[in-house]
């Protein structure tokens, strides 16, 4: 009797099983509407805006840059596409007309979405490969604004252990300088490019000198402005490595290198400083050049404004959901006068209670 039963049991499984694997291809695959296509329409979309971190060995959990990578994360692309968490750039266009995008960074245009959304909602297709554009360099190849003047590596590699997906590691690095020399800009060429997910460039005991996230490329400072490095300062690096999932219970190590570049002695003594925005006004006159907020929290939004001394207000950004996750510089497109007397005003949507991000000025 038994037996028996387990026959009858074993045959309703295996019809309903194969009902199942009957209908399964009819359910899995959208009919295809979409008029754009992997290949030729939204691969030099993801190559050119997300394959610095959405690349094999990248920072990112996962590569876009193969239809068979791509495929599989659809849904969940268009669902961050349209709730606006990636790309992560929270710089709203309404009021923030004089911040710079980074070269290879910031927000996705309105065409740019509509392709990627009407591509997955039409039913993914992949195109002809032989009109798919060339590939991306790969990411942690090449230093994005050429090779610089000098290079200091980090003296040894730093270690996550298996059992730990994140950790922030802090460095002090002799820079080997024989000379006082002027810096235009400083970068980061991640050893592991797969772990080191942002990182901060500094000179020890005095400013900061970069910000670095995947797939912005360094801001050079104008010509005429520069920050003086002096015989003997070493630099600070602070690195925020985070595994994906990917590297779950594996070591990973990473021996990042600093790329400095030199410019000439700035005329006039333009040398850049950074100065903490409050409520006081300023007791001198300052080029404005970028706006550094240090995001704590999430913030649905954030307003920087200058007020000057004859009362006008000047928008100078504007961040919308910020987040903690991507440190950013945010350089403006224009320097920006600020007479003696002006204030800079930080408005955020938290509670007094809660307070509000601290925000630095970079000028001369």
């Amino acid at each position: 009797m038994a037996s028996k039963l387990a026959r009858v049991a074993l045959a309703v499984a295996t019809a309903t099983l194969a009902a199942a694997l009957e209908i399964q291809p009819a359910d899995a695959h959208k009919p295809i509407t979409s008029k754009y296509t992997y290949n030729e329409h939204v691969y030099p979309i993801f190559r050119d805006r997300c394959g610095a971190c959405h690349v094999e060995g990248g920072v990112a959990p996962m590569s876009l840059l193969t239809y068979e990578d791509a495929r599989p994360w659809t849904e969940s692309i268009r669902e961050e596409l349209i709730a606006e968490r990636m790309p992560p750039w929270h710089v709203d266009p309404v009021g923030s007309a004089p911040v710079a995008q980074p070269r290879s960074g910031g927000a996705l245009t309105a065409r740019e979405v509509d392709t990627i959304v009407v591509w997955v909602t039409g039913g993914t297709p992949e195109g002809d490969p032989s009109k798919r554009p060339a590939a991306a360099v790969p990411v942690g190849s090449e230093w994005r604004a050429g090779t610089p003047d000098a290079t200091i590596t980090m003296p040894a590699p730093a270690t996550l252990p298996a059992d730990r997906q994140d950790d922030t590691r802090e460095f002090v690095l002799a820079t080997g300088i024989a000379e006082t020399r002027w810096l235009k800009g400083v970068d980061l060429l991640p050893g592991t490019p797969s772990m080191v997910h942002d990182a901060v460039i500094g000179i020890e005991g005095g400013q900061e000198l970069a910000v670095w996230t995947p797939g912005d490329s360094p801001t050079m400072l104008p010509a005429g402005a520069a920050v003086r490095l002096d015989v003997g300062r070493k630099l600070t690096l602070r690195i925020r490595y985070k595994k994906s999932w990917r590297d779950e219970r594996t070591a990973k190590s990473d021996r990042s290198t600093i790329g400095l570049y030199f410019a000439a002695a700035p005329a006039g003594g333009r040398e850049v400083r950074i100065m903490q925005a409050d409520a006081a006004p300023t007791t001198q006159p300052l080029t404005l050049l970028g706006i550094r907020p240090m995001i704590d929290r999430v913030y649905a939004s954030v307003d920087v404004e200058a007020r000057m001394p004859s009362g006008e207000y000047v928008h100078l950004l504007r961040l919308r959901n910020a987040q903690p996750d991507w440190p950013r510089r945010y350089m403006l497109l224009k320097p920006i006068e600020l007479p003696a007397g002006s204030t800079i005003e930080v408005n955020a949507d938290s509670r007094p209670a809660q307070g509000r991000p601290a925000v630095s000025l970079i000028g001369t």
